[in-house]
């Protein structure tokens, strides 16, 4: 472990520094990384150099984290449809929040423009896949994805701003 410290910390912790631009993040994932790859020796097969199996556990990891990270808050939203007078439980993400946090993720995706809300809405309430999005809103793959990334990014920024 320690070689393998000695030798690769720098490259991992520069690496991820590069993809995060912060310093105590980089550091932590750098440590996280080395761990694995020290777990995960065993499963190095010699097909790539040492160094490419150790990039593409960084960039994994890092992927994950930061997906993790990305994600919304809020395992539930109770959408409303003021056309029909019901309200229908909306799953968003599956991790179990509280019902303050619920709540204030209720009046945040009010907040957003009904195209983005509703792009939401029909992605993850109705889990409407992104061929089905295409030919309903006569847009690109491309373009309903980077709506969709926009809107989520809003979302979050919303909510820090509420919880700060």
């Amino acid at each position: 472990m320690g070689v393998l410290y000695q030798r690769y910390f720098p490259k991992v912790y520069h690496k991820c520094w590069s993809m995060c631009k912060d310093a105590d993040q980089a550091f932590d994932l750098a440590q996280d990384i080395l761990l694995k790859a020290f777990e995960h020796l065993p499963t190095f097969r010699r097909r790539s150099t040492f160094s490419t199996w150790l990039y593409t556990l960084t960039y994994n990891h890092y992927r994950e984290v930061f997906r993790k990270s990305k994600r919304l808050l809020v395992s539930q939203l109770r959408a409303y449809d003021p056309g029909d007078g019901t309200e229908e439980e909306a799953t968003l993400v599956d991790t179990s929040e509280s019902e303050p946090v619920q709540t204030t993720m209720l009046a945040l995706l009010d907040q957003l423009p009904a195209e983005e809300k509703t792009l939401l809405l029909l992605k993850y309430q109705e889990g409407e896949s992104i061929e089905h999005l295409k030919g309903q809103l006569r847009l690109s793959a491309g373009a309903i994805k980077m709506r969709l990334k926009r809107a989520r990014t809003k979302l979050n920024q919303l909510y820090l701003r509420a919880v700060a």
